[in-house]
């Protein structure tokens, strides 16, 4: 392939970057959108490094690619289609929800426009920590009447029996519009009693649920949206698989990963996922070369200034750049064709 030695990226303007940065911490600034690779630790060139994950790729039995967090949604169209091509699994993470949630019949999800609208938010089992993510801290910022609650199932059961017998006891029933915001990895039975409660209240008040997304979560909603547009099948509950041409759900990916089922892994992630006690080729893709890849590609991430699409945690589809027309396209786009 041909190596990108673009450095040209725009200078994001503040509202722009302002929106981003609700993507969490993988979107980064980049000086310059040039692709590097390693083998075994040590610079080659980018087309030796598709040479040797070409050939780990052919000798592969069961390969999947796992993380998927640092792409955009041109270049997760990229990773389906090398997916389908080498019959791999595609094991997105973290999860923007989980199978609980997804298959519930009452939701009362909110936008952030409905969050930044409301008259009270109720912080639900949200430290400290989890309050110093950048979209907690613009909720709080825009939200001065707050209360914090429990994140347990005992807490909201009991406020799911005072408003049956009193819909206007406090503090929700004071307001017309609140928002529960819920932390990442939530207690999916205590996320479905707020969801409801939002329902059973919906007469006298307009309660929404807003799950905070995990602080890394970066662009994995965009990435599973766009799995599902392409596949017909959600990877919300583990994955999708591709076997003989047919397109399955994953059931249970740590399973999947574990069991030795799978012999090569392409991690797109920014960050080291957690491997301990499995042996397996591994290959890296993301902002920073993962310990003991075969193979590693460095990319940009997730750039401000770039050509390409994100999405935000309630949906919101962003472009990375102020003027599609003008800005460079993302590098991993041509890599990922080149390795199909």
């Amino acid at each position: 392939m041909t190596q990108s030695t673009q450095s040209g990226i725009d200078e994001p303007s503040e509202a722009l970057l302002r929106d981003l940065s609700l993507l969490g911490a993988v979107c980064r600034r980049a000086a310059d959108l040039e692709l590097r690779a390693t083998c075994d630790g040590k610079a080659v060139t980018l087309d030796a490094a598709v040479a040797q994950t070409r050939q780990l790729i052919a000798d592969a039995k069961c390969p999947a690619i796992v993380g998927m967090n640092t792409l955009t949604i041109e270049s997760t169209r990229q990773a389906v289609a090398l997916a389908r091509s080498i019959d791999a699994a595609l094991l997105p993470w973290p999860l923007p929800s989980d199978p609980v949630t997804a298959r519930q019949p009452v939701t009362q999800t909110a936008t952030l426009g409905h969050v930044l609208s409301s008259q009270m938010i109720l912080w639900v089992g949200c430290d400290d920590e989890v309050r110093s993510h950048p979209l907690a801290q613009r909720i709080a910022a825009r939200q001065p009447l707050e209360a914090q609650v429990a994140a347990d199932l005992i807490t909201i059961q009991k406020l799911r029996d005072s408003h049956r017998a009193n819909p206007d006891a406090g503090p929700i029933g004071q307001f017309k519009r609140v928002t529960a915001i819920l932390p990442a990895g939530c207690d999916p039975r205590i996320a479905s009693q707020w969801h409801k409660l939002a329902a059973d209240l919906q007469r006298q008040v307009r309660l929404c649920v807003f799950h905070l997304p995990h602080p890394r979560a970066g662009n994995i909603k965009g990435v599973c949206e766009a799995i599902t547009w392409l596949t017909g099948v959600s990877p919300a509950a583990a994955g999708v698989r591709f076997v003989a041409g047919q397109t399955q759900a994953c059931s249970d990916a740590a399973t999947l990963l574990k069991n030795g089922a799978v012999d090569l892994v392409i991690e797109m992630h920014d960050g080291e996922l957690d491997w301990r006690d499995l042996s397996l080729s591994r290959i890296s893709i993301g902002p920073a070369a993962q310990p003991d890849s075969v193979v590693a590609f460095i990319t940009p991430g997730l750039t401000p200034g770039v050509a390409a699409q994100v999405m935000r945690c309630d949906g919101l589809v962003l472009w990375l750049c102020d003027d599609p027309a003008t800005a460079p396209r993302d590098p991993v786009v041509e890599l990922l064709a080149a390795l199909r």
